[in-house]
């Protein structure tokens, strides 16, 4: 019978059915309190169990309440003084919803400390284009901070929401926008950002119209490669996006290590995207999934049918393959790595 209560959507947990299903036998387990914290009247239902069964709320309701957008800054406030509070976990994500669910956890105490870990919280934020959230860490940390903490880490975080709106408030507060922002790859500790990998073409416009520099390694496409993405890959070859080095290397990431299916890494090649088949064939070991075996042997029958020639290439760009920034055409550079639209 347990399982019964569990099972219970928002339109049927009402207070009667729940009441019946306890007088049949059924008990209230975690799960139950999990799908109340989680709807719009969350805090009347969480009262109501704690009242009337003796539910006690724990860590899961809270985290619930606080990552279900429809569910009320109201709960959060009650089940802050409920539940216990796992702030390595909670601070690493931003609350769904509006600003009010920030404001409840600074008001609880645990974000007025200099040091509080609002960073990943703000960047969790900026990532899923919560605005009014990011607008209220913003002002947190910069008044526990007491200093500058505008930077170009942060428009990259925002611009991979494809919000523009909130692009266009940061930029407004005086936060740079520099090549990042149309791509920045996280590595294997955190996820690739900037305007590319989100698909979003007013967000890719709005960083042309701003001058914002584009980076010049090739990755704005990898990020959308690796995506599948040939719409976007279309609008940065609109815009001028550099395809980066003649090294190659850019490609071979994007057969390796992001996977790009095999559509957007024809469409790469067919559009000119400087490639090193020795090179793809080394990366294409890396990549697993259903269509490894399809990619290696496109890969391998390219390789062969460049043969000889790209043999003579190399032996021309041997210098060039230990630069680690790519190159620029002559009165472009603006940087280290970037090509600037505002010149």
């Amino acid at each position: 019978m347990a399982e019964l209560v569990d099972a219970c959507d928002e339109a049927d947990l009402s207070r009667g059915k729940v009441a019946w299903l306890i007088a049949e036998g059924a008990g209230i387990t975690g799960a139950t309190g999990y799908m109340a914290a989680a709807s719009p009247d969350g805090l009347s239902r969480l009262q109501w169990l704690a009242d009337t069964h003796g539910y006690q709320p724990d860590w899961g309701c809270l985290w619930n309440a606080w990552r279900e957008k429809r569910a009320s800054a109201e709960t959060v406030r009650w089940l802050l003084d409920q539940a216990e509070v796992e702030m390595v976990v909670l601070c690493q994500t931003a609350p769904a919803g509006d600003a009010e669910k920030v404001l409840a956890l600074h008001d609880a105490g645990h974000l007025t400390q200099p040091g509080s870990p609002t960073g990943l919280m703000l960047l969790d934020a900026l990532r899923s284009g919560y605005k009014e959230a990011s607008l209220a860490l913003l002002a947190i940390r910069f008044t526990l901070e007491g200093r500058e903490i505008m930077s170009a880490t942060l428009a990259a975080a925002a611009a991979c929401s494809g919000r523009v709106v909130l692009m266009a408030v940061l930029s407004q507060l005086g936060c740079p926008f520099k090549s990042s922002a149309w791509d920045k790859d996280g590595g294997r500790m955190w996820p690739r950002e900037g305007a590319a990998v989100s698909g979003c073409e007013a967000a890719l416009e709005f960083l042309a119209e701003m001058g914002c520099a584009k980076p010049t390694d090739g990755g704005p496409y990898v990020a959308a490669a690796s995506n599948g993405d040939l719409r976007t890959l279309g609008v940065l070859r609109r815009l001028g996006m550099p395809f980066g080095p003649r090294h190659g290397r850019a490609f071979a990431r994007a057969v390796g290590a992001f996977a790009a299916p095999l559509p957007a890494l024809r469409w790469l090649v067919e559009a000119g995207f400087p490639v090193r088949w020795g090179a793809a064939a080394a990366a294409v070991e890396e990549r697993h999934g259903a269509d490894a075996e399809e990619v290696r042997a496109w890969v391998e029958a390219q390789r062969q049918a460049a043969g000889a020639e790209e043999e003579e290439e190399g032996d021309e760009e041997e210098e060039e393959e230990e630069e680690e920034e790519g190159w620029e055409e002559p009165g472009e550079e603006d940087g280290e790595g970037e090509v600037d639209d505002a010149a």
